[in-house]
């Protein structure tokens, strides 16, 4: 396989092994290889961390909004409202059962 590098790459490559970093152009190519190998895989383990996160957002997202509206009814139902006595569009747009 060749591969062609501009100006500015084979110059990087050039001072790496002036440098004496390394000892040929491959090394410095397979150092900046495993280097995005390297990067490639902290991405996707990312991705995954965040699909899971958001997963688990939407499940606590779920819960809470199940939960406030449990304790919601609750409320209306045993303190504030007299069950003959309600109007109340919100509970209908909430679906309280009220």
């Amino acid at each position: 396989m060749n591969i062609s590098l501009n100006p500015e790459q084979e110059e990087f490559i050039k001072t790496q092994i002036e440098k004496g970093k390394y000892t040929n152009a491959s090394k410095v190519i397979s150092a900046a290889f495993k280097l995005l190998e390297e990067n490639i895989r902290q991405q996707e383990e990312l991705h995954q961390k965040n699909n899971g996160n958001h997963k688990l957002l939407d499940d606590l997202d779920g819960t809470l909004i199940q939960d406030f509206m449990k304790i919601s009814e609750s409320v209306l139902n045993e303190y504030w409202l007299d069950k003959e006595e309600i109007d109340c569009s919100f509970c209908s747009t909430m679906n309280i059962g009220i």
